[in-house]
């Protein structure tokens, strides 16, 4: 599941690997308004740009499974036009 954020003017994009996620739900802790546990306790992204990029990136680096990742979000071509 992917679900784009920004905070502190940076464009984020949250990736889970819910195949690897093993519901420890270190990100739900590190970052609670963007990561919630499902029916089946596995990570997904509930309301992006809910954290700030350093909490997103905390429960990138602290979850024990490798199962969050956390990239540039593309830029929408809207955005990169000038006015």
């Amino acid at each position: 599941m992917r679900a784009e954020g920004a905070s502190s003017g940076e464009r984020l994009r949250v990736g889970v690997d819910r195949a690897a996620c093993r519901g420890a739900a270190v990100c739900v802790r590190r970052a609670p308004r963007t990561f919630s546990l499902d029916g089946a306790r596995r990570a997904v992204a509930a309301n992006p740009p809910g954290d700030p990029a350093e909490a997103l990136r905390a429960a990138e680096r602290h979850c024990p499974n490798f199962a969050i990742r956390v990239s540039p979000a593309p830029v929408r071509r809207e955005e990169s036009s000038s006015p």
